[in-house]
């Protein structure tokens, strides 16, 4: 596996992952891993991050990191509030969401060029 393809499969599939759009996640990463040529295992896998068990936590956090961002006042989540937190609309959780995207992003992009690296050189060596 060359570490470029690894590295797209990673960006698109945890870019989708952390994205608001629960429910359209596997055919958006399983049309963009065929558009871009990447890896289709990686992108797929990486789309379970989001399971129904994390994604409301989840969620939650992209919401209170945007809110943070944007300056909102910070609300603490109870079954009360619900109302209070739609009426700030959907840019605190996207632009939640998208921070962390592509913060895990970049980091695994990074991260599997360097162990890409690494193999390389290993290789050449032997």
């Amino acid at each position: 596996m060359r570490p470029d393809t690894l590295a797209k499969g990673w960006l698109i599939g945890i870019l989708l992952a952390t994205s608001p759009f629960y429910g359209i996640q596997f055919p958006l990463a399983v049309a963009l891993a065929v558009i871009f040529r990447a890896n289709m295992p990686i992108t797929i896998l990486v789309q379970l991050l989001t399971n129904p068990f994390v994604a409301p936590f989840y969620y939650l956090g992209a919401f209170q990191v945007g809110s943070y961002l944007l300056g909102c006042n910070s609300i603490a989540f109870d079954l009360h509030n619900w109302q209070e937190m739609l009426s700030l609309g959907w840019k605190p959780l996207f632009l939640g969401c998208t921070l962390i995207g592509l913060t895990l992003g970049s980091i695994g992009c990074f991260l599997i060029h360097l162990i890409g690296r690494f193999q390389y050189r290993k290789k050449s060596m032997a």
